[in-house]
């Protein structure tokens, strides 16, 4: 009974260390390879002969680069270690840098840009349509840094650009009249006073053709005694003037003034056309070209995209019927409706 029980014990013992060395046989470093021996790290049905193997496994943090030692976040497909990290992947606001889950898109002549919440409620600068830090100007208009930084106050300023952008459109264009245009620079509110067809935000300038009618009535005499009064009326003292608003930008300013010179050509040219969106369309085309004249193209995207029936309506008539007719076309049919008018 002693033997078996000894025997026992000594069968068991074997199997045992049989089965350990079997185990250790099997395990092998999941990173180096080498045989595990002594104390090793498990992880997830792995086994690592040491922290240094077990780490290098680890993924590489997608901002920072080190490794993820202490646990990572996962977002579309790339690790991080952190939270910090994490948060480099969001959008920053455009005005204050400040990382956000979710912000405002905003779109500029410059492209479409993104504010966090708080940003976006600020006050919108009248000229560039973003919000920011702006100051608010006499007439009630928000200006932000950027465009208070660029704009044209003075009179004389002014002139000279509106001078130099009337001799361009002559030359380069061949859009011009000899009318002794008088030019000045507004508010908002005398603009609203005095337009006909005031539209806010639309309305950066305004052209104005004035005049006196008199009235001239001559009496004619038969050789019988009869008589024939002919009453005749004209217009006499025109005057001319185009107003544009102060405190936009040099940009800006170049093209009121290159719209408000379209709108004096088709006066002296074909002023019998009496449909807004004509006019304003091709005012709107002229100020399209002068953009691109001075370099400044990228400011077009606004008339294209304006869902103003008539300032964007009429701009895309306008290049449309020029891209399909030509230029000679638009002329023809511009004087067809010239002729409508005198009716």
């Amino acid at each position: 009974m002693k033997r078996s029980r000894a025997a026992l014990r000594s069968f068991l013992i074997l199997a045992l260390l049989f089965a350990f060395s079997i185990i250790t046989m099997a395990l092998d470093c999941s990173s180096c390879g080498r045989k595990v021996k002594g104390r090793y790290l498990k992880v997830d049905g792995k086994a690592y002969c040491g922290k240094y193997c077990y780490e290098k496994t680890l993924p590489n943090c997608a901002a920072c680069g080190r490794k993820c030692t202490k646990g990572y976040f996962k977002k579309a497909g790339k690790y991080y270690c952190s939270q910090n990290c994490v948060k480099t992947t969001l959008p920053r606001c455009s005005l204050c840098g400040t990382p956000f889950k979710n912000g405002v898109k905003i779109k500029s002549p410059s492209g479409e840009r993104v504010y966090c919440p708080e940003c976006a409620k600020l006050p919108k600068c009248f000229c560039c349509g973003l919000p920011n830090h702006c100051r608010k100007l006499e007439d009630g208009r928000w200006i932000c840094p950027n465009c208070y930084k660029h704009a044209i106050f003075k009179q004389a300023e002014a002139q000279k650009v509106f001078d130099n952008v009337r001799e361009k459109m002559r030359k380069d264009l061949g859009i011009g009249t000899d009318h002794k245009i008088i030019f000045k620079l507004v508010d908002s509110k005398f603009l609203e006073k005095n337009s006909s067809n005031h539209q806010p935000g639309q309305e950066l300038g305004l052209y104005k053709h004035n005049y006196t009618i008199k009235t001239v009535t001559e009496t004619k005499y038969s050789l019988l005694g009869g008589k024939k009064e002919d009453t005749k009326s004209y217009k006499t003292n025109d005057r001319y003037y185009i107003y544009a608003l102060y405190g936009v930008p040099k940009y800006k300013l170049i093209e009121i003034c290159a719209h408000e010179l379209a709108h004096d050509w088709m006066q002296g040219q074909l002023s019998n056309i009496k449909d807004l969106k004509i006019k304003e369309g091709w005012a709107e085309y002229i100020a399209a070209a002068v953009n691109e004249m001075y370099g400044q193209s990228k400011y077009n995207e606004r008339m294209q995209n304006n869902p103003d029936p008539v300032y964007g309506g009429g701009f895309r008539f306008i290049n449309t019927y020029i891209s399909k007719h030509g230029a000679q076309a638009l002329m023809d049919y511009f004087k067809r409706l010239n002729e409508e008018g005198k009716k």
